[in-house]
């Protein structure tokens, strides 16, 4: 199976389920979320395309 990657700054847990929102919008789409280093800054949000693997 194919998988795209995509990098989303993410500074929260409420970041984090804005994006779960979004893609469980797409059904039946497998993702895993990782917040990384808590940042508490706010910033805006970037979300790039890392490719296919």
């Amino acid at each position: 199976m194919k998988k795209h990657v995509f990098s989303v700054d993410m500074t929260c847990g409420s970041c984090a389920e804005a994006v779960s929102r979004v893609l469980d919008k797409f059904g039946g789409v497998k993702y895993d979320l990782d917040l990384g280093p808590h940042r508490d800054s706010k910033t805006g949000k970037t979300v790039s395309y890392l490719g296919l693997e």
